[in-house]
């Protein structure tokens, strides 16, 4: 998750539009649990299980990358502000407020309009983060609460519009339940453990690769690792973090070999006043830099919401990425224009775009691959109303690269 660097930093270091920084709008999800003095999960990265087609005789060729952030669907403002008064109903309030949100925001409506879009690209690997999981849990009668697995919705979608794809690799990064406070609905009882209240809404997080089943394209060996840098914060006792990570997995493409990652790291916010310094971030970058180098001699592709900013305003992961190790397909393409991703507002009702503030949406390749074209994608909203108005909270974006 990602915010707008280049805002001033106000007491949540978020956009002061969204209200909140991108790890929060996650964590806050828990913070009624550390008000309750109540366990929160946790879980480390998985690994998804290994697949695909059968290799090519060739040499590699023409290969298009995609990548889309999801957006989870709410922000968590008002669960942040309600948690940090200490008032535990008004923080579950909130968080009810959160779930119906991202309901509001429709995602499998939006998953409709993302699968369009990537039909007109067409691409081999499609990396995605916020690839939410909102599951729910009633003990009592009543109406069944939405869920919504944005894996599979998406999957279905691009199914149905004759785009094969399988999962190569994923890693689940936070998975964070807390009650549904909704007396309306038969939902008002809270217990401890929460899977014993009424009702309970959970929110996990992951990133995933998806590969398109495509003679000559196979994948194997997918991997998954949790940073050992992190931010936390400690509430009522429970320590909290959105446990961020990396998935990998090796791809085989008319005989040429590569390394294909995904990840989301950090936001900016941790050394107030001084951009270009954001210290956790700075650190995921190393320690996936460090696993990366050991098999350097081989084509490498990271793909995700990297959270630093390519022109330069925030962060200098960016230079570390792409100084040491990388290519930046945006400018290996001769894309000369800012090529802004983030971000729209929270329940995606502007009417006007509002990706005017930084490129943190990246794709980067190291060795046998070239970028000759690039582009972003899900800039123009698809509908003048209801909400949604757009895909996602942040531009997609794709690129076409010679392997091999």
């Amino acid at each position: 998750m990602s915010r707008r660097p280049s805002q001033p930093i106000t007491r949540s270091a978020g956009d002061p539009k969204r209200g909140f920084s991108r790890m929060k709008r996650v964590v806050a999800t828990g913070l009624a649990a550390g008000l309750a003095g109540a366990a929160i999960v946790a879980a480390p990265g998985v690994a998804a299980a290994g697949g695909g087609s059968s290799g090519g005789d060739g040499k590699g060729g023409d290969l298009t990358v995609a990548f889309q952030n999801l957006y989870l669907g709410a922000s968590l403002s008002p669960a942040i502000e309600a948690a940090e008064s200490g008032d535990i109903v008004a923080f579950l309030n909130a968080a009810a407020g959160v779930y119906e949100t991202a309901q509001a925001t429709d995602f499998p409506l939006r998953a409709k309009k993302i699968a369009k879009t990537m039909k007109e690209q067409n691409p081999n690997i499609l990396a995605l983060n916020e690839v939410t999981y909102w599951r729910t849990m009633r003990n009592t009668a009543g109406p069944d609460l939405p869920e919504y697995n944005f894996l599979t919705i998406l999957k279905k979608q691009l199914a149905k519009r004759g785009m094969n794809y399988k999962v190569a690799a994923k890693v689940k990064n936070a998975d964070l339940e807390i009650p549904y406070l909704k007396p309306g609905l038969n939902c008002s009882a809270i217990a401890i453990p929460y899977s014993d209240s009424d009702c309970t809404v959970t929110l996990q997080d992951r990133d995933v690769i998806l590969i398109k089943k495509k003679k000559g394209l196979s994948w194997n060996k997918p991997k998954s690792g949790t940073y050992a840098a992190q931010e936390t914060f400690t509430v009522a006792g429970q320590v909290l973090s959105f446990d961020r990570g990396w998935a990998s997995t090796n791809v085989k493409y008319n005989g040429a070999k590569m390394k294909v990652y995904t990840s989301h790291f950090e936001v900016e916010e941790q050394t107030l006043g001084q951009p270009g310094r954001s210290k956790i971030q700075y650190a995921q970058a190393q320690e996936l830099l460090k696993i990366m180098r050991k098999h350097k001699k081989r084509t490498t592709i990271l793909a995700g919401d990297l959270n630093t900013d390519a022109n330069g305003q925030t962060s200098d992961t960016y230079a570390k990425l792409t100084k040491s190790f990388f290519e930046d397909s945006w400018l290996q393409a001769g894309r000369t224009g800012k090529g802004l991703t983030c971000c729209q507002n929270a329940d995606l009702s502007n009417k006007k775009s509002e990706l005017d503030q930084t490129r943190i949406d990246l794709v980067l390749n190291h060795g046998k691959a070239t970028s000759y074209w690039a582009k972003r994608l899900g800039t123009k909203k698809f509908r003048k109303s209801p909400l949604p108005l757009w895909e996602s909270d942040h531009a997609g974006y794709v690129t076409k690269m010679r392997v091999g």
